[in-house]
């Protein structure tokens, strides 16, 4: 099965996150990652890789034309490559997207896989959804991390159940100096006095509103 996995923003824990997924695809899949030059890491024999995505160095208008470039790199390699799946992880732009994969799908009859992350885009509040409402109902299968979502999706979207399926996202398996996390811990415990018998919690990486850690401060208190 000729498929390609397309992530604009492969870099990171995201990386981390396709790199865990495509792994596990069987032997008999041919896999071509459309991804980010963001990505540092390495690439199974077996699949190609082609960094297309650049527009994260550039600003203004020179980001938005390098992200349209990119598309037309795609585009160029959908129509000689001819794949049976394309498998998409995020939108940037979001109308022209959605409009651009739904494109590839009609011209070249392949089949599209969306990972619905978030079922809206974050901090956007009802501004696209119609045009996702429209997207979700014309791809071929979505996939989404929790039983929640999947009825969220199907509810608010009329999308049928059986186009929609739940892959546990699993944890991001970070590689850490872990010599640093204990001396971090131990310095973090010794300045705030904290006894053993204290539970701490802790919310990592890039604060948001979208992510509800208020809410859940407010619960914990």
């Amino acid at each position: 099965m000729n498929i390609f996995f397309i992530d604009p923003m492969m870099g990171g824990s995201l990386a981390i996150y396709d790199m865990s997924l495509l792994t596990n695809l069987t032997r008999d899949c041919k896999v071509t990652v459309l991804g980010s030059s963001l990505f540092n890491g390495e690439m199974p024999d077996s699949m190609k890789m082609y960094p297309i995505f650049t527009y994260n160095h550039k600003v203004g208008i020179k980001k938005i034309l390098s992200y349209l470039f990119s598309l037309w790199k795609i585009f160029k390699l959908v129509k000689n490559a001819r794949p049976e799946i394309i498998h998409i992880q995020w939108l940037k732009i979001h109308v022209f997207d959605s409009w651009f994969y739904l494109f590839l799908q009609k011209r070249f009859g392949a089949k599209i896989v969306f990972t619905a992350h978030n079922i809206l885009p974050h901090d956007t509040g009802e501004k696209y959804a119609k045009v996702y409402g429209k997207f979700y109902n014309k791809v071929d299968a979505i996939i989404v991390h929790d039983k929640c979502t999947k009825n969220q999706l199907c509810t608010k979207f009329g999308v049928p159940v059986d186009h929609v399926h739940v892959l546990p996202h699993g944890l991001i398996l970070f590689k850490g100096n872990e010599d640093k996390v204990e001396a971090e811990k131990k310095d973090f415990v010794e300045r705030y006095g904290i006894s053993e018998d204290t539970m701490v919690f802790s919310s990592m990486g890039v604060q948001g509103y979208y992510k509800g850690t208020d809410v859940l401060i407010d619960v914990w208190a």
